[in-house]
């Protein structure tokens, strides 16, 4: 029974101290994950050609801006998280939410600039 508990208690250090360590890809890089709270018509990615925004989806048009500022990430994807605000104004949030996973650390203050924020 002594033993038991000896591995049980090791276990459970090991667990904790595995939680306080960067989330690492399969690369071996450390990953930050991103978010950003979508506007109506405000966003970097949208302050383009406004004729072409209906042809491509968010998640294309996000995908090509970030491109444009040679940055790579490792996953994109939109979620619809929160009731959309009842404005019209084009900084009014769409209740949708960009989040986005970079394993280039140089990369976050450029991301940050333009509205993401680190989760």
């Amino acid at each position: 029974m002594n033993t038991l508990l000896k591995h049980s208690t090791i276990i459970f250090f090991c667990l904790v101290g595995l939680s306080f360590t960067g989330c690492i890809s399969d690369t071996g890089e450390e990953i930050v994950n991103l978010a950003y709270l979508q506007t109506y018509c405000a966003d970097s990615w949208d302050l383009a050609v406004q004729d072409t925004q209906q042809e491509y989806s968010t998640e294309a048009r996000v995908s090509d801006y970030l491109g444009e500022l040679n940055i790579e990430f490792e996953s994109l994807s939109i979620s619809d998280v929160n009731p959309p605000e009842a404005c019209l104004a084009c900084s009014c949030l769409t209740g949708m939410v960009i989040y986005l996973t970079i394993t280039n650390q140089e990369d976050e203050e450029i991301l940050e600039s333009i509205g993401f924020y680190t989760e």
